[in-house]
């Protein structure tokens, strides 16, 4: 029972470490999104991946805009693996980072959710079933942010306002810019390929982490 314990405390820790990451990266995101240019044309793309005028996604009531922002944030991931080529970029990707965000311009407070890209949401998101999903299969090509969109503001009941879209490629170049993220990592965490043998490895402490190790740190599913 007690190691049973210890285990779940651990567990907790991690989570709240990877929002700690989370945060942060996303306070760039937003400095960005909100006018603030880092470097030359930004790495981050803001509404050119659709439009999310349709009325199943829910928005902000007009008397309270202006005074609050919800805003959702999509990491694209566009690599995969090829049995001929190896690791490849893919031409659609899938959406394994998604946050929702909640601005109270009034309060001065920020409400933060992150949304596990393995929940289940049904045959929207393709043969898994899984909201990292709902942007490759899309209805409509043009407009994928919106379907996403629409499970969220559909199944989670969430006002969505606008979006952000990052490359999760460019995620390692915006870490890297601004000289890695400091990260106590509460144990060591290690990914191994089919033969048990380690891939990527972060030991336990603390540590900054620059932007292919933050990555591997955010993506790791066995904490």
């Amino acid at each position: 029972a007690r190691g049973a314990a210890v285990s779940r405390r651990k567990k907790k820790s991690a989570s709240k470490k990877v929002l700690i990451a989370v945060s942060s990266l996303l306070l760039i995101v937003l400095s960005i999104y909100m006018g603030i240019q880092i470097y030359g044309k930004s790495i981050i793309n803001t509404g050119d991946m659709g439009t999310l005028d349709k009325p199943t996604i829910q928005q902000t009531p007009p008397e309270f805009r202006g005074k609050r922002l919800n805003l959702l944030v999509l990491g694209i991931d566009y690599t995969t693996e090829d049995q001929n080529k190896g690791v490849v970029r893919d031409k659609i990707g899938n959406t394994d980072m998604i946050l929702y965000c909640q601005f109270d311009f009034e309060q001065n407070t920020m409400k933060m959710l992150q949304i596990p890209r393995d929940t289940f949401v049904g045959e929207v998101g393709g043969s898994a079933g899984k909201i990292n999903g709902v942007f490759r299969n899309a209805p409509d090509p043009d407009n994928r942010v919106a379907a996403v969109a629409e499970v969220v503001s559909q199944q989670l009941n969430l006002l969505i306002d606008n979006y952000v879209t990052i490359d999760m490629d460019s995620l390692r170049e915006m870490v890297d810019l601004f000289g890695g993220i400091e990260v106590d990592i509460p144990f060591d965490i290690i990914d191994r390929d089919k033969n048990g043998n380690p891939t990527s490895v972060l030991r336990k402490g603390p540590q900054m982490l620059m932007g292919e190790a933050l990555e591997f740190f955010l993506r790791a599913r066995h904490m």
